[in-house]
């Protein structure tokens, strides 16, 4: 290999004009050196090639994450992100009420929507309390009167949470 000559014991030579010696040679030709220091012989060219042959068992690893990564960016910037509070709260007269509030990350006309979704799937599915015993007619009260009707002190009927849609819902 000549990167690996060992140049420090090397003479060079030089022509009758006092410029370096070089000659181009075909395959075959050979050059005389001067002052009867040898010849050189350029008996020609062989093909070769270099193969470099590597296993890199975590590629496949890398690109996997990777895509993990693209996939995990992409789902941050397209699914919306929102925080639900419940809460219920137990009132004098017995009747539990549940208030619930959302809050989204973007300004989402669909979250009132959603809590009201949210709101009919809990009614369908949360436990309710059990009937309360009917009222005795008037006519079956000892002293005559009439029995309370069923309004509060505002003079509405009171709803039963289940009733009531959540604010904002257009159910």
């Amino acid at each position: 290999n000549v990167y690996q000559l060992d140049t420090s014991k090397m003479k060079e030579f030089k022509d009758e004009d006092g410029e370096l010696l070089k000659k181009m040679l075909m395959p075959g030709e050979k050059l005389d050196l001067p002052d009867g220091a040898g010849s050189i012989t350029f008996e020609g060219t062989e093909e070769w090639a270099s193969f470099q042959i590597s296993q890199q068992p975590g590629n496949g690893w890398a690109l996997g994450g990777a895509v993990a990564a693209i996939a995990g960016l992409a789902g941050s910037l397209f699914i919306q992100r929102r925080r639900v509070w419940v809460r219920a709260v137990r009132g004098a007269d017995g009747v539990t009420v549940v208030e619930m509030a959302g809050l989204g990350r973007s300004e989402s006309a669909k979250l009132p929507e959603e809590l009201g979704d949210l709101s009919a799937a809990l009614v369908t599915t949360a436990p309710v309390a059990p009937a309360a015993p009917e009222k005795p007619d008037a006519a079956d009260t000892p002293d005559g009167s009439a029995g309370t009707d069923a309004t509060n002190e505002a003079g509405s009927r009171p709803v039963h949470p289940a009733e009531a849609p959540a604010e904002g819902a257009e159910k």
